[in-house]
């Protein structure tokens, strides 16, 4: 069992929060989410990867081309 108190909704809204880029911020969230365990589906053919920790998925995704931020929904 994981003791991290961050889940994967609070993890991805801090690496939003800290503005990486689209590139860097997936790479931190799907290592983080395969150190805990977790399902990295993607990228599919519209760009957006899945990421899956326990009960919780995000779908992680560049919203706006000539902007290089990673965004997220959860």
């Amino acid at each position: 069992m994981n003791d991290d108190p961050l889940g994967l909704d609070s993890y991805l809204m801090l690496l939003r929060k800290q503005r990486h880029s689209y590139a860097q911020g997936l790479l931190l969230a799907t290592t983080w989410a395969k150190d805990r365990g977790g399902i990295i589906d993607g990228p599919n053919e519209d760009g957006v990867t899945s990421i899956t920790v326990g009960e919780e998925q995000a779908h992680c995704f560049l919203l706006f081309s000539d902007i290089d931020r990673f965004y997220f929904e959860t």
